[in-house]
């Protein structure tokens, strides 16, 4: 659930400054990036995804697993 969240929101919150007014972590901001050149932001980051959006293709890639246990 978290990726959805962070794919969908990481170029929208702001970048988390280690205070507690920047907000919590991976919810209200991300940390930035250890290395920028990296990042894609071209397909993610601002998926625009609604609230039902986001938990049907949570939902969805919940069903892909057939719930293999090592």
């Amino acid at each position: 659930m978290g990726i959805v969240h962070f794919y969908n929101f990481r170029e929208v919150l702001p970048t988390c400054d280690g205070t507690d007014a920047a907000g919590t972590p991976g919810v209200d901001c991300f940390y930035p990036p250890e290395v920028a050149e990296n990042i894609n932001t071209e397909d993610m980051g601002n998926l625009n995804l609604s609230p039902q959006e986001g938990m049907a293709l949570i939902k969805f890639l919940m069903a892909l697993t057939d719930n293999y246990q090592p």
